[in-house]
């Protein structure tokens, strides 16, 4: 990786480490009931992509749905990893 995309990289694992108080919770900055109601009776595969700690992740799981996260911080896919079971990244 070249050095610019190293520093980007890094800044998002610092922010995840700073951030990051042990739990993983759905909030409420993407209200919930419109975001439910699109996609409640869709099937198939979900992709979270820029996951972060996983909250979209989380709240899908919880959904029942097949979701795939992904992000460029390995220290966030490693939150999502340790705090959601079954979790795909």
């Amino acid at each position: 990786m070249r050095k610019v995309e190293n520093e980007f990289l890094e800044t998002w694992n610092r922010t995840h480490r700073k951030h990051f108080h042990g739990t993983i919770n759905y909030d409420d900055w993407l209200t919930k009931e419109p975001f439910y109601n699109i996609i409640k009776n869709e099937n198939g595969k979900f992709l979270d992509l820029g996951c972060g700690q996983g909250n979209n992740t989380l709240f899908l799981t919880q959904l029942g749905k097949d979701v795939l996260s992904v992000d460029l911080s390995t220290v966030a896919l490693n939150i999502v990893k340790e705090n959601i079971p079954n979790s795909k990244i």
